[in-house]
């Protein structure tokens, strides 16, 4: 029973300590634009626009509050509040963290930087506002940076180390001696 006690302490600290990797990595470098054609600032060293990150994105609310109840949920679960609940509800939170940065990861430049909130530009009609796309604009190329690949790692973390900390919970529960056993509750039957 020590062990298992022992496999919930260290499967809780994981889940906690991923879950703040996490939100240091929502702050860290995620995305990076360059531009291809644009003049080189010195010898070799091409044109590069400015890092994003996570807590810059569209999603930022989102992301923050995934990494919030993970880690209240892991801490609830580690206290022993509502500890099934607790473990469940941190497992459903990690995987929906692995989920988010995989959405995020693969729109970045849509959903990081903001180019899905940015309005189509306009081109003034004779019934009104027309959009367009003019013929050479593009979006610079954007690459993942340190942050994606950090969270990414800490969520992966955070999802086996919730999976092994829902089975021991689940398991501490099942071999409980407290729990009510059919024998000793009242018959329905009255004779």
């Amino acid at each position: 029973m020590t062990h298992r006690w022992t496999l919930l302490q260290v499967s809780g600290a994981a889940v906690l300590g991923s879950s703040s990797v996490m939100l240091g990595a929502a702050f860290t470098p995620f995305v990076t634009q360059t531009c291809v054609m644009c003049p080189a600032m010195g010898r070799g060293f091409p044109f590069v626009f400015p890092s994003y990150s996570l807590a810059q994105g569209l999603d930022r609310v989102i992301v923050v509050a995934t990494i919030v109840l993970l880690a209240l949920f892991a801490l609830a679960a580690l206290l022993g509040i509502q500890r099934r609940i607790a473990s469940a509800a941190a497992l459903v939170a990690a995987v929906s963290a692995l989920a988010l940065v995989a959405f995020e990861g693969a729109d970045a430049s849509g959903r990081v930087v903001g180019e899905d909130a940015a309005s189509p530009p306009m081109e003034l009609g004779s019934h009104g506002p027309i959009p367009y796309v003019p013929a050479h604009a593009f979006s610079p190329p954007a690459h993942l940076d340190a942050g994606f690949f950090l969270f990414l790692v800490a969520a992966l973390v955070a999802v086996a180390a919730a999976i092994a900390l829902a089975l021991t919970v689940q398991r501490m529960s099942t071999n409980s001696t407290n729990r009510i056993s059919p024998q000793s509750l009242p018959s329905p039957i009255q004779g």
